[in-house]
């Protein structure tokens, strides 16, 4: 038997929305029109999905795709959504974990496509996280996510597959307001030394392609980046003559400096001169005195040991980066 309440969808929703989890599931099965009912519960509210995250391992021919929930109600609609997503998928190439309010989702890259199609009306996420994607699948995700939904976005680039353009007109389709993403490390590219040189300048590139797309931007860099100051210098410049107004130069090992006092006074002398405000964030080695000219100056955050401390670079009437 049909059950046909006559309200909008969006009401009928917000009337269910007040029942426990357990009544939900239940109304789920109890016909076709209560099931369509509850399962838009999640779709409408879909800030409630906080992270989506896909991880391609090219060796293995694996995509991994975790979603992380708000809350325990969203997470068991989502885990309906993610098995009925997969009906057409073998279950040989399909596995499916919970972890605390996390769903992880393992298949073979050539479903990718098929599960997307699928849950594609889940894909409404406050963070979106890519890791070593492959161009073919950068090109699936860019027919199914919609930019408006989208505020952050992390990157991690696959430096062997290094399609950093095409990776940076994926980020202009999704116009989040921040990215983050992380720098190649020397450790990666001591497999190929033959296209060190070349990689480090696609990834800058891809790096001042981001700055004119983004207006906050945050460079994670591990210890054993193979920069040396005067071009983490010319890259910072670059990078605050374009959209970007907030740099955060992050380090996985915290022990290392980005830029020594000196470099700090030339960064100073060259914002002095920018029409722009603009704030950044970085290491640099530890002193006493006040780097300032004029109304730019630097803020000691906290103290980490005696070579260096997180600082920012105060270049705004005093604004704190958030």
């Amino acid at each position: 038997m049909e059950v046909d309440f006559r309200f909008p969808q969006k009401a009928t929703c917000k009337i269910f929305n007040f029942l426990e989890t357990s009544t939900l599931l239940r109304m789920r099965e109890l016909c076709k029109s209560t099931m369509e009912i509850v399962d838009n519960l999640l779709i409408i509210n879909q800030t409630q999905l906080e992270q989506f995250l896909i991880y391609e391992t090219i060796e293995q021919d694996e995509i991994t795709i975790l979603f992380s929930f708000k809350n325990i109600r969203h997470l068991l609609f989502g885990k309906l959504f993610a098995i009925s997503a997969s009906t057409k998928i073998p279950t040989m190439f399909f596995s499916l974990t919970i972890d605390n309010q996390s769903i992880r989702i393992v298949l073979r890259s050539a479903y990718f496509k098929t599960y997307l199609i699928q849950y594609c009306s889940l894909l409404h996420a406050r963070l979106l996280s890519f890791v070593n994607l492959s161009s073919d699948i950068i090109q699936t995700c860019s027919v199914y996510f919609d930019g408006a939904l989208y505020d952050c976005c992390q990157l991690e680039p696959n430096p062997i597959v290094s399609n950093f353009e095409q990776l940076a007109d994926f980020v202009h389709l999704l116009r989040p307001n921040y990215v983050s993403v992380a720098a190649l490390p020397r450790t990666r590219l001591t497999e190929f030394q033959e296209k060190k040189t070349a990689l480090i300048s696609a990834s800058f590139n891809f790096l001042l392609e981001l700055a004119d797309i983004v207006p906050r931007l945050n460079i994670v860099m591990e210890r054993e980046n193979e920069v040396n100051d005067p071009v983490l210098l010319k890259l910072v410049q670059e990078i605050l003559n374009r959209k970007c107004d907030t740099l955060l130069m992050d380090h996985i090992q915290k022990m290392d400096t980005a830029l020594s006092v000196s470099d700090v006074e030339n960064l100073f002398q060259f914002v002095h001169h920018l029409e722009k405000r603009k704030t950044v964030i970085m290491w640099i080695p530890y002193e006493k005195k006040k780097l300032a000219i004029g109304e730019f100056g630097m803020k000691r955050i906290r103290r980490i040991d005696r070579k260096s401390e997180f600082i920012l670079f105060n270049l705004s009437e005093g604004r704190v980066f958030a």
